[in-house]
């Protein structure tokens, strides 16, 4: 078990799988799963509500059930994604599915928000810094990630009763990882407060929010910053 003090990024056994081999078909539902239990996509359309938000791009879509979610309540939302993979079967017209490399892809699209659901922890500090120099473009930024910490190890190996997917009961430790702490995630995409406000919040189950306001103008420092954690 990797210690807490230090991001460690390992390769996830379901980066490695054909997006139709049945591990990674098995732990896609497992993810869906996982998801409601942890209240991210409840979360995060309820931040995109809540910010007035019209047109999303996403990264890392996986199913895109996000998105699926989020076009099923509001239908005028416009919501592109960026995936490796290629786009699900049954995926309503009015999501936009842009198949390839993020830093590519993401030049190429706009949005007002964009949105990462358990994904920014795959990608290193340098690729993180690079990410962050394309975020001018977005008026808002939101994030679910894992929180990286021991207990939350814990929680993982007490899931394995509801009996997932091999490939998850690894991958969900390898993601907490390389999860997040404190103020790491803005620093690391270099959200400086002279354009933005953010706050952070650190459930009880695990999940590391970021929901981030791009002012493009200067703000009080003493106000960009809000961390509440239940730990």
């Amino acid at each position: 078990m990797a210690t807490t003090n230090k991001r460690t990024l390992t390769k996830e056994i379901l980066d490695y799988l054909p997006h139709d081999d049945p591990d990674a078909i098995a732990s896609r539902k497992d993810l869906l799963w996982l998801n409601h239990v942890f209240g991210n996509f409840r979360w995060i359309c309820r931040m995109l509500h809540d910010a007035g938000i019209s047109s999303v791009v996403e990264l890392g879509a996986g199913d895109a059930q996000l998105a699926c979610r989020a076009v099923k309540h509001h239908p005028d939302l416009i919501w592109t994604v960026i995936d490796l993979a290629p786009r699900p079967p049954g995926l309503p017209e009015s999501i936009v599915w842009r198949q390839g490399d993020l830093f590519e892809q993401l030049p190429l699209v706009d949005g007002e928000a964009l949105v990462a659901n358990l994904f920014l922890h795959h990608l290193d500090s340098a690729q993180l810094c690079e990410l962050g120099q394309q975020l001018h473009r977005f008026r808002t930024v939101i994030s679910s990630e894992p929180t990286r910490h021991w207990v939350y190890h814990l929680g993982g190996y007490a899931l394995r009763i509801f009996k997932l997917n091999k490939v998850i009961q690894h991958d969900l430790h390898v993601s907490i990882d390389a999860g997040f702490l404190g103020s790491e995630l803005p620093k690391l995409l270099e959200l400086d407060s002279g354009h933005w406000t953010w706050k952070l919040r650190q459930t009880v189950l695990g999940m590391y929010r970021l929901i981030a306001e791009n002012h493009n103008s200067r703000v009080d420092e003493n106000e960009t910053l809000s961390v509440e954690s239940t730990l």
